[in-house]
């Protein structure tokens, strides 16, 4: 199964890096990059990925609001929160809202490939 896949996160350097360690994963094909949460949900439903990978914050519209948007219209697609905040009350959130993985950016390369190949087994 290959996993059509968008990033959605503000900073370019770190969509550069989140592309880095998708390369690595057969899995996965990348089929959009999204720099605000406006962006992220006009791609989401246009592209119609399987899986994107969001920031919590973000301008125009942040994680949270982008991830409770696009679960309306898109609720099978999987959604892994991508942040570099260990608050509490964001994982909550983002759990609440249909979150389907939480990967803070300092474990991203110890965490993230296996949580996307968890998705893919399931």
């Amino acid at each position: 199964m290959i996993l059509r896949t968008v990033i959605a996160d503000d900073s370019e350097n770190f969509r550069l890096l989140i592309e880095k360690v998708l390369e690595r994963i057969k899995e996965v094909e990348l089929i959009g990059l999204a720099s605000d949460g406006e962006e992220a949900v006009a791609m989401v439903d246009s592209l119609k990925p399987d899986l994107l990978l969001l920031d919590i914050r973000m301008p125009k519209m942040d994680g949270i609001k982008t991830l409770e948007a696009i679960r309306k219209d898109h609720p099978q697609m999987k959604v892994i929160m991508v942040t570099n905040y260990e608050m509490t009350e964001y994982h909550l959130a983002t759990e609440e809202k249909g979150a389907d993985g939480f990967v803070l950016k300092k474990n991203l390369f110890r965490e993230l490939v296996p949580m996307i190949k968890s998705i893919c087994n399931n």
